[in-house]
């Protein structure tokens, strides 16, 4: 059974709007991890819910079984903390397992876990490319340090960001369903 994991609390709309159409297609087992309730992630839970009891019930279900039924989209509400939703979601974690975070340290205690990660812009990282991305996440560190970089720079998604992410998110999950 496929465990998909989403660190939430970084995760763009437009992001978690393609992830949850998949786990409600799919009925994938699902957790949205953040320090607080993300709306649309509980609005996805609430009409996904409703569909499989109406589904239940046009198949003649007992009343107790329709009750019964619940999405297996999750939202899960950590404490307020650093790392505190990176913890809850690499405690959970299942080998096989995909996870979407932009977070490189969160990504490789997952990848450790036996995860496949997917960034919110579409990179797939596993054991053969995480080394890399630690590394360049720690050189951009000492820039920044060395007061080379301001901030660091999160662009906006662009439509082609989306698109890469639908794309790489959609063939992860054929090949794992």
């Amino acid at each position: 059974m496929l465990q998909l994991l989403i660190d939430s609390d970084s995760c763009p709309a437009s992001i978690r709007t393609i992830i949850l159409r998949a786990c409600r297609k799919n009925c994938i087992d699902s957790v949205f991890a953040a320090d607080r309730s993300i709306p649309d992630v509980l609005v996805a839970i609430a009409e996904h819910t409703h569909d499989l009891r109406q589904q239940l019930l046009a198949s003649g279900g007992s009343p107790d079984q329709i009750r019964s039924i619940r999405s297996p989209i999750q939202m899960q509400v950590v404490a307020t903390g650093d790392n505190s939703a990176d913890d809850y979601l690499v405690s959970i974690c299942q080998p096989g397992s995909l996870s979407v975070t932009r977070d490189i340290l969160l990504a490789n205690r997952l990848i450790e876990r036996g995860s496949i990660v997917i960034t919110d812009r579409g990179q797939v990282l596993d054991r053969s490319n995480i080394a890399h991305r630690l590394s360049e996440k720690n050189a951009n560190s000492a820039f920044r340090e060395a007061g080379m970089f301001d901030t660091e720079q999160n662009t906006p998604l662009s439509p082609r960001d989306i698109r890469t992410f639908s794309n790489s998110f959609n063939s992860a999950l054929s090949r794992l369903l």
